[in-house]
């Protein structure tokens, strides 16, 4: 019999690979554009700032799908995060200051519809979605100032 001696090769476990970037769609919607964006910049975006980034022109309607806007991803990831800082900066002190439009209508003693239809004459100014509501020029008017529905 021959001695016969086995080498064990050391098995090294394979590199991990870097995490490949999750792919998107060409473009999307508001609200699957902001979980995009939200999840590429860690920052809380709702599609609120998506209608605000289109407003200040830092992004453009590239498509429709049943009747809704659709914007370009790529155009999406190039944005500024800076901008994007402060739309959302701006949001949530909207949110921090205002009431939504039937407890801001209850605050003050008016009917909600007086609120609306104050909005819709630009005599004050209603924020975005739920929370369509009052501002500082209902609750806190200039000195000797009076805001009423009727006026």
């Amino acid at each position: 019999m021959t001695d016969t001696t086995t080498t064990a090769e050391a098995i090294v476990p394979e590199q991990a690979a870097p995490p490949e970037e999750k792919t998107w769609p060409e473009a999307l919607g508001a609200r699957r554009l902001a979980d995009m964006l939200a999840e590429v910049t860690g920052e809380l975006v709702r599609a609120l700032d998506i209608e605000v980034l289109v407003e200040q022109k830092a992004l453009t309607q590239v498509d429709e799908y049943k009747g809704w806007p659709m914007y370009s991803t790529e155009a999406a990831r190039e944005v500024d995060v800076d901008l994007l800082r402060t739309i959302i900066a701006e949001r949530e002190a909207w949110f921090e200051a205002s009431l939504p439009r039937d407890a801001a209508a209850e605050r003050i003693g008016w009917h909600w519809s007086d609120l609306a239809r104050m909005g819709r004459e630009g005599r004050i100014t209603t924020g975005r979605a739920a929370h369509d509501a009052m501002v500082a020029t209902v609750d806190h008017s200039y000195p000797g100032e009076s805001v009423s529905p009727d006026t």
